[in-house]
């Protein structure tokens, strides 16, 4: 077999396995910062990581609020591509939704301020999602043919050249980003409060969360089951062809 079929193959199953094999990148963080007896971070180095993770999630909602029904979808069993999109982020770059996943990992893996820590995150970042990005191109190469080699020739894969953006052809849609990209932003504010919870613990202080972030916790909750109920049971967030 040849390597690149080989690196395709393993594309295809970490697609599928997407979801939750960045996981084991969370679990690396948690053993570092035990190891190291992580502190807690100054406020201005957590929102500094927060704005970094931001910026990706902002990256992502524009691409999904943006993008027609069968593109840019959260399917993880087949690939699926009903059309090339080659306006707004992917007239820029390539793969815009991993490059938002990117700053969302980065600024998770800077949180602790352990600086090797953050080098071997983005890695095993490369490491997973170079594969996938390989097998999403030779999948979307063999539905598009030319279109795809004319576009990928101009077009960055991974890191964006602004001077050739080109405006969206659809009109932004909150349903769509509430509807598709929910799951994710709440587990990146549940992730950003464990690590911290985590660093308090690990520097051997009592664990006490003040009003504020009890109440902030509970606000986010209740927010992620109020669009969780919406998106299984209703048809609120749902628009015809996204």
């Amino acid at each position: 077999m040849r390597l690149q079929d080989h690196l395709c193959q393993q594309g295809d199953t970490l697609f599928r396995l997407r979801s939750y094999v960045p996981l084991l990148l969370l679990g690396l963080m948690v053993l570092a910062m035990w190891r190291h007896h992580a502190l807690p971070v100054p406020a201005a180095w957590v929102w500094a990581c927060a704005l970094i993770s931001l910026a990706g999630q902002i990256i992502r909602a524009d691409v999904v609020g943006h993008t027609p029904d069968g593109t840019s979808g959260r399917n993880t069993s087949v690939q699926v591509a009903k059309r090339l999109n080659t306006v707004g982020w992917y007239s820029v770059v390539r793969h815009p939704l991993y490059v938002g996943n990117a700053l969302m990992w980065l600024g998770l893996a800077l949180l602790p301020g352990i600086w090797w820590l953050a080098l071997l995150v983005m890695a095993g970042f490369a490491f997973f999602y170079e594969r996938i990005m390989l097998r999403e191109e030779q999948f979307i190469h063999g539905e598009f043919g030319q279109d795809f080699m004319s576009w990928a020739a101009v077009t960055p894969a991974f890191l964006p050249r602004m001077s050739q953006w080109k405006p969206w052809e659809l009109g932004f849609s909150w349903k769509n980003v509430l509807r598709r990209e929910f799951s994710g932003f709440f587990a990146l504010v549940g992730l950003f409060a464990a690590l911290l919870m985590l660093a308090d613990v690990f520097a051997e202080r009592s664990l006490e969360l003040s009003p504020g972030t009890r109440m902030g916790l509970l606000v986010a909750l209740g927010c992620y089951v109020l669009l969780f109920v919406l998106r299984r049971f209703t048809r609120v967030l749902h628009e015809r062809a996204r």
